[in-house]
């Protein structure tokens, strides 16, 4: 989309920031909040007492409390597409956050890409490459890079040594669930249990990922690109909080043994933990974020039609593996938005550039307020 025409008739001096409710929405309302800008969080009916009730802004004595001004109420979060929302959210001169939802809750993801004529802070075409069924995805483009990544096993005959397995959640009805097989047959043994469970349907599981398990500590760095300082920052680093595997972490080999012939192991993601890391491994990271940007700056313009690459926060998720008398950085996934991560301004490495404590809702804030402030909008949004 022309940005120039997204802006037209905006007040760039009474901007709203906007999100979907759930997940990270909290964080950027606050980050909002912080710059002296409106927040703005649209919630599924159902979803809004946290925004609407508990952290809503209000006077508390003599100062102010909550750090969401607003929510926007609708049935469904596609209703972000019909003409009534998107000239109410243009109305506040919003600027729309790039999220998750968008590509797990909308049938199209061309009709976000097209229709959905609000300025949106972060890539409006990258986030297509998280999809697993794109022509050209987040492996290609980290494989482009140089940089490792698990290596895939196309069959459950090609398995030759530890594997995670991905596959859609059944029962939750949406993500994926894990489990690990080191061969053709522990693969199948445990797809089958899972079946059994109504865990995993038979086709999806046609449609597995199934690659290397590489064993290390888990890691998330949260990244973020000023364009309009051509700076690349380290916001924070976490850690994944998953159960129920946490909880069998805590017992013997012995329990553990005995709960998993009953309780399928399960990696489901609750949370994140705050996390540092050895300078040498920080310096390390940067160098893979720096290759991975100079890959999406360069992308054909049928993969990314801006031709900006990064905007803002994206998040290299991996593993930090001890091989060979080193540890390596293996990355095995990238968000190209702001993911879940409010802990991180507990972590140092935002406050080491900015001399503060620095969530990456704020981090957003502050680049969209400068924008505003220097006539410079249209090279942040898309």
């Amino acid at each position: 989309m022309d940005t120039g025409l997204l802006l037209d008739g905006y007040d760039a001096k009474h901007l709203t920031i906007a999100c979907f409710g759930g997940r990270n929405a909290l964080d950027i309302a606050h980050g909002a909040k912080q710059c002296g800008l409106k927040s703005l969080v649209v919630a599924r009916q159902g979803r809004e007492p946290l925004y609407a009730k508990h952290y809503k802004t209000r006077k508390r004595g003599k100062e102010e409390a909550g750090c969401v001004d607003d929510v926007l109420v609708v049935e469904e979060l596609t209703d972000v597409l019909t003409k009534e929302v998107r000239a109410d959210l243009r109305a506040r001169n919003a600027i729309f956050i790039q999220s998750k939802y968008f590509w797990r809750r909308f049938p199209s993801y061309g009709d976000v890409e097209q229709a959905f004529d609000v300025p949106m802070f972060g890539s409006r075409s990258l986030l297509r490459l998280e999809g697993r069924d794109q022509p050209y995805t987040q492996r290609d483009l980290l494989s482009e890079a140089g940089i490792r990544i698990p290596r895939r096993f196309n069959a459950p005959e090609d398995i030759d040594r530890l594997a995670i397995v991905k596959v859609r959640d059944e029962l939750r009805g949406y993500g994926r669930t894990f489990f690990l097989a080191w061969d053709k047959e522990s693969f199948e043994e445990e797809a089958q249990r899972r079946i059994k469970l109504g865990q995993i349907a038979p086709k999806e599981l046609e449609r597995a990922v199934i690659e290397e398990y590489v064993v290390g500590a888990l890691v998330n760095f949260h990244f973020f690109f000023s364009p309009l300082h051509s700076e690349l920052e380290l916001v924070g680093i976490d850690v994944r909080r998953q159960t129920n595997i946490e909880g069998l972490q805590r017992m013997t080999p012995s329990q553990q043994k005995i709960v998993l012939g009953h309780v399928p192991l399960q990696m489901v993601e609750v949370g994140h933990t705050p996390s540092t890391l050895r300078e040498s491994l920080v310096d390390g990271a940067f160098g893979l974020a720096e290759d991975f940007l100079g890959v999406t700056q360069s992308l054909p313009r049928e993969i990314d039609p801006t031709g900006k690459g990064m905007v803002g926060p994206f998040t290299l998720q991996g593993v930090i593996a001890a091989e060979g008398g080193r540890e390596e950085i293996v990355l095995f996934g990238v968000c190209f938005r702001p993911t879940t991560c409010p802990g991180i301004a507990a972590t140092p490495y935002g406050m080491y550039l900015h001399r503060k404590p620095l969530t990456m809702g704020e981090r957003i804030a502050m680049e969209i307020s400068e924008a505003a402030r220097d006539g410079r909008l249209h090279e942040i949004v898309t």
